[in-house]
């Protein structure tokens, strides 16, 4: 017996590239595949060219050629952002199973061990 979904998840992550005279709009998997077409699209820019911009599942503009300029930049910062957040979360255990909980912004119970040691350092 095949089930049919209920739900239907449209949402993904968009390049939307504005022109002179048109708007186009195009699905991606991923902001790494946004970022792999926003450089195609500026390797065979037309002089008609206005913006690109990135659009998250949850509609929030991430990169807009206007704001944020160079792709490649972006890219650069974007990786960096992503390599801080994974090697924070990796690094710190929480002796109290808070998921939440990582060495830049530790919880409450964190917190509170730490200023009892009195030391500067996270929990291991």
């Amino acid at each position: 017996m095949t089930h049919v979904p209920t739900v239907e998840e449209r949402r993904s992550t968009k390049v939307i590239t504005l022109y002179d005279q048109r708007r186009e709009r195009e699905d991606v998997r991923s902001i790494g595949a946004a970022v792999r077409r926003v450089k195609e699209i500026h390797a065979n820019a037309p002089d008609s060219l206005l913006c690109t911009k990135i659009v998250t599942k949850d509609d929030d503009i991430v990169y807009d050629s206007t704001r944020n300029g160079d792709i490649q930049t972006w890219e650069n910062e974007w990786e960096r952002a992503k390599t801080r957040l994974t090697s924070t979360r990796e690094t710190h255990n929480c002796n109290y199973g808070n998921g939440g909980c990582v060495a830049d912004d530790l919880c409450p119970d964190c917190q509170f061990d730490k200023q009892m040691r009195g030391d500067n350092h996270a929990t291991e």
